[in-house]
């Protein structure tokens, strides 16, 4: 049969079983536990789907959950997204506020005696393992299988190497855009020459997203070669980066874009 697998994990889980049961002992744990899984039901809540039809393993921080639809696995993963940002706006420690990792693939999985293998398991396992916190990352079978407007939510194509000799070509959806990383992972500034990778994730970073007009006069895009408005964000910042790669621009954009992110705008 063929399906599309989610898998979720709560970043630094590790880190927080050993700081609750340092302070309040091992038997909290399972009421940790319990919190995080609350979440995915949520989320299983907004696609109408039952825990025990879809979720297929769940171990303390993560879960395995097969989706017919793969519409209804973007909505899923939007909707644990938004619970922890919910979560998190009541809390003031960074200790007390919850971020998943979510990765999805799609492709033929088998039973046996309730024991689900296949491959794309292993694919989910991997892209999760590779989103940043906030994010939902998906192959191109799962990226394809979108309809056109959820597409839209999504990145450029990428290619991830996995273990051994695999490689995975994939999609990032940032769900939740106006994420600090400074509350869960360190910010990278680039300090060598501008690479297109390393330009993509500064994108990544701009709070508010779209900035492509204020970029683009930055960096001196001659009006005629600027892309059109009816394009996607990410389409515009794509001609974008792609001229500027094209003019040598490269360190202008890498400039404007961390000049950016450094300030805040303001009403």
């Amino acid at each position: 049969m063929r399906k599309t697998v989610v898998e979720l994990d709560l970043v630094g889980y590790g880190n927080l079983v050993k700081t609750v049961e340092e302070h309040l002992g091992v038997q909290i744990v399972p009421h940790l536990n319990n919190q995080i899984q609350g979440f995915v039901d949520s989320g299983l809540s907004k696609v109408n789907q039952k825990r025990e039809e879809v979720v297929i393993a769940s171990n303390g921080d993560n879960a395995v959950i097969l989706f017919e639809d793969t519409n209804d696995a973007y909505r899923f993963a939007e909707a644990v997204h938004q619970a922890t940002q919910s979560h998190n706006a009541k809390k003031t420690e960074q200790s007390a506020k919850r971020w998943f990792r979510i990765g999805a693939a799609t492709g033929e999985i088998t039973e046996d005696n309730g024991q689900f293998t296949g491959y794309v398991i292993v694919r989910a396992y991997r892209l999760e393992a590779n989103a940043k916190p906030g994010e939902f990352i998906v192959d191109l079978d799962t990226y394809n299988a979108l309809n056109v407007e959820l597409q839209q939510k999504y990145g450029i194509e990428e290619t991830l190497n996995g273990k051994y000799d695999e490689s995975f070509r994939v999609r990032r959806c940032k769900m939740i855009p106006d994420l600090n990383p400074t509350t869960t992972e360190p910010t990278v500034i680039p300090t060598t020459e501008p690479t297109v990778i390393g330009i993509l994730d500064l994108f990544d970073k701009l709070n508010p997203r779209d900035q492509n007009q204020r970029i683009m006069g930055i960096i001196g895009m001659p009006e005629v070669q600027r892309p059109s408005r009816t394009l996607t964000i990410f389409q515009r910042q794509d001609e974008i980066l792609d001229w500027a790669d094209n003019n040598n621009k490269l360190k202008e954009l890498q400039g404007a874009l961390l000049n950016l992110i450094g300030r805040p705008l303001h009403p």
